[in-house]
């Protein structure tokens, strides 16, 4: 198995992916061993990667995860345009319908602002619309009318922006669930 390494403390497996893979869903866990340090390194599927991390890795990824569960709690005036992509995914989660903890539970390995095989599948049940304005991405979702196209958009969709087609989209769909503001938690 091939390990590299990345920032904090985390480590990208290139090799032995499979393997690893079977064993999270197996077992619910998996651990490789630093054959330099002797460390014992925890695997996590995120955004589709195996991903091995140390004590101190885990531990930045606990915090990262507490900072996003406490903001999606905690901000009854979150506007989805502001939205990054672990919020924006936590949302998109739950505009497909998954209940506050469903949602939790799967932030690991859900990610549909970062990944087509997740967030394609949206796009194309949902009829957005993805075009580039003014150097940024913008996404439309009709209401009600899914043949109109937003060229570029009435009061009748909902447009998003975001840096990438994926982000920009999913912040499209979550505000047609939602509203231009989240509710709380």
């Amino acid at each position: 198995m091939i390990l590299v390494r990345k920032v904090d403390g985390a480590y990208e497996v290139v090799d032995g992916v499979t393997r690893l893979r079977v064993a999270l869903k197996a077992f619910g866990r998996a651990e490789v061993v630093d054959l330099y340090s002797r460390e014992t390194l925890t695997v996590h599927e995120i955004g589709g990667r195996i991903i091995a991390l140390t004590e101190d890795g885990q531990r930045a990824a606990k915090k990262a995860s507490d900072d996003v569960i406490a903001k999606a709690r905690g901000q009854a005036q979150t506007k989805v345009s502001e939205l990054t992509r672990s919020q924006l995914d936590y949302w998109v989660a739950r505009a497909e319908g998954a209940d506050h903890e469903r949602a939790l539970r799967e932030a690991a390995n859900y990610r549909p602002s970062e990944n087509w095989a997740q967030g394609g599948p949206i796009i194309e049940r949902n009829l957005i619309e993805i075009a580039i304005l003014s150097g940024e991405w913008a996404a439309c979702v009709n209401a009600g009318f899914p043949l109109h196209n937003c060229h570029w958009i009435d009061d009748d969709g909902f447009e998003q922006r975001g840096p990438t087609q994926l982000i920009a989209a999913m912040r499209a769909f979550v505000a047609s669930k939602f509203g231009e503001t989240l509710p709380e938690g």
